[in-house]
């Protein structure tokens, strides 16, 4: 998987974000709405935002965290899918799904190039796969940025820039 620092995943395409830092900053500069509010727009979406926004989504967490694992990455597969499907081809903005959890909770398959999501001791959900399918692998990117006390780079979340 490739290392992105440009901060192109805000303004385009989809993304799941879990650093403090990065959810911080897109609370002040981005449209945040609920998932309920965003899955709304599978039914009529509101007029687009500017070219080149950000609309941050909260609420994917829980309600994953809630599901059992199967019943997770159907959620994921079945309405967050086409959600996303949807406004890239309506709208010119990033979506980003802000997660509250650490990043030793997103486990990458080396072989694979998926991106996995513990959500309880033993339970994992096919994050990567549920949302942007298996042949995004080989478009999803790892959004980094250098760390700067440990001269190193952090993973800040993970990045489609379209689905097809």
């Amino acid at each position: 998987m490739e290392d992105f620092s440009a901060d192109t995943w805000q303004y385009k395409g989809s993304s799941v974000v879990f650093d403090r830092q990065a959810i911080g900053r897109l609370l002040e500069s981005a449209r945040h709405v609920s998932l309920r509010t965003a899955l709304s727009w599978l039914h009529g979406a509101p007029s687009p935002p500017a070219p080149r926004s950000s609309i941050l989504v909260s609420g994917l967490e829980t309600l994953i965290q809630l599901l059992p694992p199967q019943s997770a990455h159907d959620f994921l597969l079945h309405r967050i899918r086409p959600l996303i499907i949807r406004l890239q081809n309506s709208w010119e903005c990033g979506l980003i799904f802000g997660f509250a959890a650490p990043s030793q909770a997103f486990v990458e398959d080396p072989l694979s190039d998926e991106v996995l999501y513990q959500i309880r001791a033993q339970h994992q959900v096919r994050l990567s796969e549920g949302l942007w399918d298996g042949n995004a692998a080989v478009t999803m990117k790892r959004i980094v940025r250098e760390a700067s006390s440990q001269n190193r780079e952090e993973t800040l979340g993970y990045y489609v820039p379209r689905l097809s």
